[in-house]
């Protein structure tokens, strides 16, 4: 019975199946939809202390992060991973300039960098008597096991860990989640889920590209790229962080971000794209130092 039911199931979806295609085939294409949040940042640790606003655009295909948002909307930086490309493209709106970078040309990138340094400390050493330019060769060579150990202690001594603490802003339900550093808590953040925002699986997957991008980033640099990562943990939150406080040693908030505002863009293609500004690789810049 069940394999004649299988027959006539099958022999209909024969029937119905050119008709269903040609149904599917009328059917407007989706359009993508991007979400905007708003952020407001608030940094204690710098002095003077920055009180800007930021925002981050969420798409199937992109991420984008937009720093120093004016009243106007306008942002004077903006910082891209586009997923099908795998890379970054980083517009500067203010000279209207672009550069784009993938893994392979960020090593490009480190490895004239790296050379760069390696000419100023010739140059410096140069200068001096003996004595000096062996002072300056192993401050040099320390300077790089730093950053090489400062990479293994974050994998080392880092831990996120999701608590059952759980509340609403603004009508958003969240979770809270603390990230460990060496024992001691470093951030918290307040994590509401993607399901809520009407967010698909196919979103939350960029971040974990971009965690992968990050993390590879890193380890070419061999601790030269000190910039941190400002999509940490997206990857294992499962949703978008409401707010984020960074504490001190003391345990006092140093920094805080909290979403203000979040909105959802149609046809929003053109958020993820180089408005037409000229581009370059990112070793190019390097030129610009030597």
């Amino acid at each position: 019975m069940l394999r004649t039911d299988r027959l006539y199931f099958g022999f209909v979806g024969l029937l119905l199946g050119p008709a269903l295609g040609a149904q599917e085939a009328a059917k407007p294409p989706a359009k993508p939809t991007t979400i905007r949040f708003e952020i407001a940042i608030e940094d204690s640790s710098v002095e003077p202390p920055v009180h800007e606003t930021d925002a981050i655009f969420l798409g199937s295909e992109a991420v984008r992060l937009d720093s120093l948002v004016d009243d106007s909307g306008s942002a004077s930086m903006s910082v891209i991973y586009r997923r099908k490309q795998k890379d970054y493209l980083i517009l500067f709106h203010e000279v209207e300039e672009a550069v784009v970078y993938d893994l392979e040309e960020f090593g490009r990138f480190t490895d004239k960098k790296k050379a760069l340094q390696e000419r100023l400390w010739e140059r410096l050493s140069s200068t001096g008597s003996p004595e000096e330019a062996e002072v300056l060769s192993k401050m040099r060579e320390s300077r790089r096991e730093a950053g090489r150990l400062q990479i293994q202690a974050e994998r080392l001594g880092l831990r996120l860990e999701k608590t059952d603490e759980t509340g609403q802003t603004d009508g958003h339900p969240w979770t809270k989640y603390r990230e460990f550093r060496s024992g001691s808590l470093a951030r918290e953040f307040l994590v509401t889920p993607w399901q809520h925002l009407g967010i698909g699986a196919e979103t939350s997957e960029v971040f974990e590209e971009i965690a992968f991008f990050a993390e590879r980033r890193k380890e070419i640099s061999e601790g030269l790229d000190r910039a941190p990562d400002p999509f940490q943990h997206f990857d294992a939150f499962g949703g978008f962080p409401l707010v984020v406080r960074q504490f001190n040693g003391e345990g006092e908030v140093v920094f805080e971000s909290t979403v203000t505002a979040i909105e959802t863009l149609e046809d929003s293609d053109a958020v993820f794209k180089n408005p037409g500004y000229a581009e370059e690789g990112l070793a190019d810049r390097v030129r610009e130092l030597e």
